[in-house]
């Protein structure tokens, strides 16, 4: 009798276990799924920094999606290359040539990516008047302000690197014009 209640006892728990799970997983998700349908329907968070005309949101918006056509297959590439760089460490002998030519494509396919991404980014910057080309600058000077690790110095962070010194320096400009 003791042991059909405990058997009674742990499937309860185990139920529960089972069903809190779930419950959160499935919190998880809706939260993300509500996250990525906000940022697709009102675009990035800093959009609506920028106040945008409905002209330059549409504008913004295809910029966006032309953006995301041409990445996709580079990011599919990069990630098949990184993926023969990890079956590459796991073989018993290292193929330095394979590796060399690995990395060499991968970085190719950044290379790529960032041009395709500044272009784009240019391009859509004609679609915003001077106030909020300066504003976005900002962001993304923001963006990429960040704490590197020990060791690690960052674009925007530590000793003044030539990016910063650019971008302060275009900024200036524009204010005195």
């Amino acid at each position: 009798m003791k042991q059909k209640t405990v058997v009674i006892v742990l499937s309860i728990l185990l139920a529960a276990s089972v069903g809190l799970n779930l419950g959160g997983i499935g919190m998880f998700a809706l939260m993300r799924l509500r996250a990525r349908s906000h940022i697709v329907e009102t675009g990035p968070p800093f959009m609506g920094q920028l106040n945008l005309s409905e002209d330059q949101r549409e504008s913004l918006k295809k910029a966006r999606d032309e953006l995301r056509e041409a990445a996709v297959p580079l990011r599919d590439q990069m990630v098949n290359k990184r993926r023969a760089v990890i079956e590459l460490l796991m073989d018993e002998e290292l193929d330095s040539v394979k590796r060399d030519s690995l990395f060499a494509d991968i970085a190719r396919l950044q290379t790529k990516m960032e041009l395709i991404v500044f272009d784009k980014l240019f391009e859509t910057k004609a679609v915003l008047n001077p106030e909020q080309q300066e504003l976005l600058l900002r962001m993304i000077t923001e963006e990429f302000h960040h704490k590197p690790g020990p060791g690690m110095p960052g674009p925007l962070d530590g000793h003044p690197g030539p990016a910063r010194g650019i971008i302060k320096k275009r900024i200036q400009e524009r204010r005195e014009k």
